[in-house]
């Protein structure tokens, strides 16, 4: 039986795209600046005439925005550093100044905050439950950092994810993550009554981060919107299986038997009874 070769996915070469974002699993594409949603088909005459009925600014031509908002959006959108204006390489690119990164980062910090008071209507005018996900990340200075997530279901049904903060922690105790999220969702004005379940790893902090939050927002029973991550708790198993120490039950291996066969047979045998 002959199967037929994988469907290329087809280039996107009109315009539109660059104030859509298209959604590849449930084929619709969302504005950039509203949360109109239109099925992402290969025509885009609809949402062509969305853009100049409703956002006619931003259909100006290139030549009419300023290379500083040209830079802005192509760094926003690549996911590039806003330092990389101050390379010598990238300035031989135009014909005009180039703005430093000085300027950039201010430009970026107000594009931030108008994004940020966006972010917030759209939270707020929302119907359904706002449900969680937050960990830590140590960068490589040393610093630690708390990143929340949003997942939701917005009023046109469809799936949103949102990372609404990422701000350095010194402790990694549970009452100093519960004063972040707290102080984070409600910068967003987001209700207690609006929070649906918040997914976190096992560690004893978090715990603690579910009492502290009880008693900040004043929800009664805050444990049970605590949903344990699986991913963590599988990794969990994995490697107390790997490291798990010879028992008395376990036939014992001649000590002139090379140390690396003898940890290769221990990590088979935690493995297969893991499997069953």
């Amino acid at each position: 039986m002959s199967v037929s070769p994988a469907r290329k996915k087809r280039k996107r070469s009109s315009t539109v795209w660059l104030h859509f974002d298209e959604n590849q699993e449930d084929k619709t594409a969302e504005c950039r600046y509203c949360d109109k949603i239109y099925a992402s088909t290969f025509s885009t005459t609809t949402m062509l005439k969305h853009l100049h009925a409703n956002h006619q600014e931003y259909l100006e031509s290139t030549d009419t925005i300023s290379i500083e908002d040209r830079i802005l959006n192509w760094i926003i959108h690549s996911l590039v550093p806003f330092n990389c204006v101050n390379s010598e390489y990238f300035k031989l690119l135009f014909n005009e100044k180039v703005p430093s990164s000085a300027t950039i980062w201010l430009q970026l910090s107000a594009r931030f905050s108008e994004e940020r008071i966006k972010m917030r209507k759209k939270l707020v005018k929302n119907t359904s439950l706002l449900s969680f996900t937050h960990d830590i990340w140590t960068g490589l200075n040393g610093r630690s950092y708390l990143g929340i997530i949003t997942n939701y279901v917005d009023n046109n049904f469809q799936l949103r994810t949102h990372l609404i903060g990422m701000k350095e922690i010194e402790s990694h105790s549970g009452k100093n993550i519960a004063d972040l999220f707290c102080s984070t969702i409600q910068d967003f004005g987001i209700q207690a009554q609006k929070i649906g379940y918040i997914t976190t790893d096992n560690a004893s902090n978090n715990d603690t981060f579910f009492t502290e939050m009880g008693k900040k927002l004043k929800i009664k029973e805050p444990a049970e919107k605590h949903v344990r991550c699986m991913a963590h708790v599988i990794n969990l198993v994995v490697k107390d299986f790997l490291n798990e120490k010879t028992t008395e039950e376990e036939p014992v291996l001649p000590s002139n038997q090379p140390r690396r066969k003898r940890k290769s047979i221990r990590k088979k045998k935690n493995m297969y009874l893991f499997h069953f």
